[in-house]
Formats: C-alpha cells, structure tokens, sequence
C-alpha cells in the first residue's frame, strides 16, 4: 500500500489553486472508483449504508432520468463478465474526467505557478507539471498533469499495461504547443493494455509520434486520446 502524503508534500498541494486541487481530487476520486473494476475478477467490496451514500457524489454517470446508476441492488454487478466490467470502470472514469475538465473551463483565468509537485496517493504517485516549458517524464506517476507551457512529453504518457501498480495511466495536458514523444515504448499515448490508458490535451498545436501502439488504440482494455483544440500532427 503505497504511503499516504507526508506533511510538506500536502501543504504545497493545497497552497495550488483550487481549481488545479479540484481537478486532481476529481480524477483521483474516478480513478479509485474505477479501480474496483480493476484490481480483481472478484465483485468489489461494496461500502454499504451510510458510507455508500457519502460516496455518492463520485456517481457524474448516473440517469439522468431516474438518478441512479442503473440500480441500488449492487448484487447485480456480480453477474458482469470480465470484459464488461473493464467497459463500465472506462465509463466511470471518462465520466469523472468530463465533470473534471468541465469545472476547470468554467474556473475561468488563473494564475498559474511554475515548479514541480509530486502526491502520494492510493493509487501511488501522482505529479503536477507547473505552466513552464521544459520536458515531462510520463512515467513519474499514474497520474501525470501539466499546468501548461511548450512541454515535450516522453515515454509511455497515458498508457497501462499490467506491470504497472493500477494498471490505470492518465496524462493530462492543459494548454501549450506540445510534443508527446512515445519513444521506443510498445505501449503509449493513450493506450490500455490489460488496463486503461486516457490522454487528454485541451489547447494548443500539438504534435503525437508513436512507435507501435497508441494514440487511441487498446488490447483488451480502453485507450483514449482526446486532443479538444489546434492544428495537430499524428505521426
């Protein structure tokens, strides 16, 4: 179990804007969520009464008709296959990832810090990239997130495999020309193998070079790559 944030670690968290800490809290919350899909074939373990309704603002996936996630009888999920299972935890994910980049845009200007911030979570460790240009390591954590600037990303970034502690990747990109440099990796830019893999790069003019697989692509698992701005290049 990796160890939770020390002191210091957590202080300069939440010396961040609150946008930046709402953004990542969200996409943690969705990530763990997602995660009881993913650590076993067994049914996750369920929190029942009280607990479950405290945990249930993490559910932006409900009905919108009848407000609830397909039913409250949570027996029910024990009867989803592997593959179906690996399809609803992409669901409640990419859902999470939407509401979260959806408070961000509304969050309107901020100012930005420049520097280099790592936080330990359940998941293990997670980094956020100040609005500075300069090269990004995908593989420094699960989660990796740039604030902005003219980044040059390199590795693997937003690519799970089974190796990996969660099996889940998420690289996020805010703004800035950036290059995503998947290297000699099999696996990378948005791809899941055995896993889910999601990039996200909200503006700018960005340029995405892959070896073999990415950009999009899966092996019995979800990549996503989703570039909502610019004039791109996919090599």
């Amino acid at each position: 179990m990796p160890e939770p944030p020390g002191a210091e670690e957590m202080a300069r968290f939440v010396a961040l804007p609150p946008p930046v800490q709402r953004l990542v809290v969200r996409v943690s919350i969705g990530a763990l969520t997602a995660m009881r899909w993913l650590s076993s074939g067994d049914n996750p373990p369920f929190p029942a009464g009280e607990l479950w309704e405290k945990l249930d603002f993490t559910g932006p996936w409900k009905d919108e008709e009848f407000d609830q996630s397909a039913t409250h009888a949570h027996h029910v999920f024990g009867m989803l296959s592997a593959d179906s299972k690996m399809a609803y935890a992409s669901v409640i994910l990419a859902a999470h990832l939407r509401t979260a980049l959806d408070e961000w845009r509304s969050a309107g200007a901020i100012e930005l810090p420049d520097g280099r911030w790592t936080l330990s979570t359940p998941l293990g460790q997670g980094v956020i990239d100040g609005k500075g240009d300069g090269q990004i390591d995908a593989g420094a954590g699960w989660f990796v997130l740039d604030l902005g600037g003219h980044d040059r990303w390199k590795g693997s970034a937003g690519a799970s495999h089974r190796r990996a502690a969660a099996c889940l990747s998420l690289a996020i990109d805010l703004g800035g020309n950036d290059t995503w440099d998947g290297g000699e990796a099999p696996f990378a830019l948005g791809c899941g193998f055995l896993g889910i893999g999601m990039l996200v790069d909200l503006a700018g003019d960005d340029r995405y070079t892959v070896q073999e697989c990415g950009l999009g692509c899966a092996w019995f698992g979800t990549g996503l790559l989703w570039d909502a701005a610019g004039v791109d290049r996919y090599v």
